[in-house]
């Protein structure tokens, strides 16, 4: 099921456009103009609307009043958008990233969050929120006053949010970003939930019994729940949740990052490093389903590093990857629990479950989840067409659970139930190189998130460099296909290695003299590499790297307390990258990292790319805040856990990694 909800103006009941702009202190103060623009957004908010208009903000931050009850009251079928510099004639000229307008909850002391507003916004029908961060609100109150701390979505339908950051919102029960409840139907498209708070149930966002929700492309990250759902909170029926990322989020209890209770999806989503009591990133419920998702290194201090289940009737993981997680009480890869032999279990088909050790799958009580067609570290009883071989992911540690040429993951599934792209949006394909071993109608489906792309070639002859290479001894080529980067060209005497990276210089690689010399090649597709004639010509792009200049990149760690990798000194070519990848031991977390005695933050790893000079990095390791301990969203009591915020410069550096894994 796919769900769109929008609303669409013709021209002729299109409104006026009210214009905000904070900085708009000389004109009449009328909403009128970008000159004459309202300087206070709730100026815009309270004027008489009429449908069909549009309210655009200018860059700055706005607050709600003085009372902490006071909010930003969306009004009915009015859209609000923000990210403009205050010229603009158009809504496409905006750029919310470059232009930020905040809408803060902190109308008091600045920076005392104790007498800061209780919801930033509350939503009413039809209304879209777009361009905004939302930031500060702080529902400590009582009910109503305890839930929603960024925007409150209650009772009304069709609302939109899109292009926004709630970061730094509380709420002492549920929903510290946003809470959706009481047939509450909505979307949020490409928004970013960043370090929010909630003492009970979804730091990041709490939907309980809203008729609809649908959150594609949007990243939660550093959201803290003191219960349950560090980041998002499902508990109603039918949520959909696609491409979405979710990154350090830390739940008390139950799911660091999702509590799926019914009939809910997840599509496409990335888990990783996440962490709780149970169920380091997941626990599910009744008819869940969850395709091409990729789980890394989200661990649990009790049992399920990545996901928990229980009473998980009807529950479907399909062509999921799970890698690196962990699991105090077992289970690195998921926990099953069932209390009698009546109790439904879930179903994992094509997936892969290769973790830090066994068992990936713990099952506690008489029934056992079922495992079909499925790479599993010690293996898998219960379960048909299951193996347990490494699966050459491309960088584990580095966060690619791509396949390797020769996985025994490939053309390995069951084709009738894989998805019909993966999560890449690659099509099936059957590589010709490997026997089929899998079952279906499709038989060349792969295990795992990701299906193998490259098509394999072998063909014989001797290497000749031709073109403006004075020293072929000292140089490597780097050749340019319509590859995947990564990819590669090898020569089998090891004496150039030919990776497929952007470049910009022709170069032909003649292969006519002799068959002395292997040569295989390694693409994406028939069409990436031209493949021709009796004398085979390889034809490509390439750009020449310097072998004679090198440079050094040393690592140093606090002893005793994680590790980083490579442990010693990394030696390279001019040009080239280099990731570590740093893992803080069991209760311990990631204090800093310097690059060459700076700061970057904290992230879990850093990639050197381009390297034209030496380097260090150094890592410092820490104990994370004690905290509080703390079911729907919207009623009872509990403590608000508390861990050091990720910064915006870690989440940046961990979605360029992980976008890819």
């Amino acid at each position: 099921m796919s769900v769109v909800l929008c609303l669409s103006l013709s021209a002729a009941t299109r409104g006026a456009v009210i214009y905000v702009d904070a900085d708009a202190t000389s004109g009449g103060d009328n909403g009128t103009s970008w000159a004459d623009a309202y300087t206070d957004l709730q100026s815009a908010l309270t004027k008489p609307p009429v449908f069909g208009d549009e309210i655009w903000v200018a860059e700055g931050t706005y607050v709600p009043g003085t009372l902490r009850t006071d909010t930003f009251q969306l009004v009915l079928s009015i859209p609000v958008y923000g990210g403009f510099v205050g010229t603009e004639s158009d809504e496409s000229q905006r750029d919310w990233e470059a232009n930020v307008t905040t809408l803060s909850g902190d109308i008091g002391t600045s920076g005392d969050t104790s007498d800061n507003a209780y919801h930033v916004v509350t939503a009413a029908a039809s209304a879209t929120l777009d361009g905004f961060t939302v930031s500060g609100g702080n529902a400590n109150g009582s009910t109503p006053d305890d839930y929603g701390g960024g925007m409150v979505v209650d009772s009304v339908g069709s609302v939109a949010v899109a292009n926004c950051t709630f970061s730094g919102n509380s709420a002492f029960w549920s929903g510290g970003g946003i809470v959706a409840a009481s047939g509450a139907m909505m979307t949020v498209t490409d928004c970013t939930f960043l370090n929010n708070s909630a003492g009970q149930y979804g730091g990041g966002m709490c939907n309980d019994s809203a008729g609809l929700l649908v959150v594609t492309g949007s990243v939660f990250a550093g959201n803290t729940s003191g219960n349950d759902a560090g980041a998002l909170y499902l508990y109603n029926i039918g949520s959909e949740v696609t491409d979405c990322v979710f990154l350090g989020n830390t739940a008390v209890n139950f799911a660091g990052a999702i509590v799926a209770y019914s009939s809910d999806i997840a599509s496409g989503c990335l888990f990783s490093n996440n962490s709780a009591t149970d169920g380091g990133a997941m626990a599910l419920g009744i008819d869940t389903s969850i395709a091409n998702c990729t789980f890394s290194a989200n661990s649990a201090s009790g049992k399920g590093g990545a996901i928990y289940t229980s009473y998980s009737w009807g529950s479907v993981v399909t062509n999921c990857t799970f890698s690196r997680n962990s699991a105090v009480g077992g289970g690195h890869a998921v926990y099953c629990y069932t209390v009698s032999a009546f109790d439904p279990v879930p179903t994992f088909t094509n997936c892969v479950l290769w973790d830090v050790s066994t068992p990936e799958v713990l099952n506690f009580g008489p029934e056992s989840c079922y495992v079909n067609y499925s790479n599993v570290q010690g293996g898998y009883a219960t379960g048909t067409g299951n193996i347990d071989a490494d699966p050459l992911f491309v960088d584990a540690m580095g966060g690619d659970m791509r396949l390797q040429p020769g996985s025994p993951c490939i053309d390995a599934a069951d084709g009738d139930l894989a998805p019909a792209t993966d999560k890449d949006g690659n099509s099936r394909v059957d590589n010709l190189a490997t026997t089929d071993t899998g079952v279906g109608a499709v038989t060349w489906a792969d295990m795992g998130a990701y299906e193998f792309q490259a098509i394999d070639r072998t063909v014989s002859g001797n290497v000749t460099l031709t073109g403006a290479l004075t020293d072929p001894a000292s140089v490597t080529i780097r050749l340019m296909s319509s590859g995947v980067e990564g990819d590669s060209i090898v020569l089998s005497d090891a004496t150039y290695s030919l990776d497929v990276l952007d470049g910009t210089y022709a170069a032909v690689l003649d292969l006519s003299s002799s068959p002395s010399l292997v040569f295989e090649v390694t693409s994406p597709s028939p069409n990436a590499i031209v493949v021709s004639g009796g004398d085979i010509v390889v034809e490509v792009t390439a750009e020449v790297v310097d072998l004679s200049t090198t440079y050094t990149i040393t690592p140093s760690v606090d002893a005793g307390n994680g590790t980083i990798a490579p442990t010693t000194a990394q030696t390279v070519f001019a040009g080239a990258s280099v990731m570590f990848v740093i893992t803080p031991e069991a209760g311990n977390m990631v204090g800093d990292v310097l690059v060459d005695g700076v700061s970057v933050g904290t992230p879990t790893a850093y990639e050197f790319t381009a390297v034209a000079a030496d380097h260090t990095i150094a890592v410092s390791f820490a104990s994370p805040p004690a905290a509080d301990d703390g079911g729907g969203c919207l009623a009872g009591a509990g403590g608000l856990a508390t861990v050091a915020p990720l910064t915006l410069a870690f989440l940046l550096a961990s979605l360029r990694r992980g976008r890819r894994a």
